[in-house]
């Protein structure tokens, strides 16, 4: 491979553009930091979080055999809102990090208890039903 100089680079890209205007760039002042600009980056990584957080939970969904709608009604109960239907479209799926498969994990610990204890008192109020 040749290596070309900065020079040959210019040459090449007015070779290219024979009509094109050279514009002077002067310095400018920046746009000063506001509170404005960070609500809108603290959204932007939200946004990115959740994104993240589906899609992780669409690959445990994957490997645990649950069905499609799982790792959507997970984000709701997470995030009290259904994942983006675009999201859904998308054939994507993360490795979740620790904290969301111990999250995942707390949460069907939860749920096992809870139908045990339903079972429990539905069959102590059949008992109850036959006395």
């Amino acid at each position: 491979m040749q290596n070309k100089t900065l020079e040959d680079a210019k040459a090449a890209v007015w070779a290219a553009f024979p009509d094109a205007k050279l514009v002077e760039v002067r310095d400018i002042e920046p746009i000063p930091w506001c509170d404005e600009f960070d609500k809108h980056l603290a959204a932007v990584r939200e946004e990115g979080e959740r994104f993240r957080f589906y899609f992780e939970l669409r690959w445990i969904a994957m490997e645990l055999g649950r069905k499609p709608g799982w790792a959507a009604v997970v984000f709701k109960d997470e995030h009290g809102e259904w994942p983006s239907w675009d999201w859904s479209k998308m054939l994507l799926a993360f490795e979740p990090t620790e904290k969301t498969v111990k999250k995942i994990r707390k949460r069907d610990r939860k749920a096992a208890r809870e139908w045990k204890a339903k079972k429990e008192a539905e069959r102590e109020a059949r008992l109850i039903d036959q006395s």
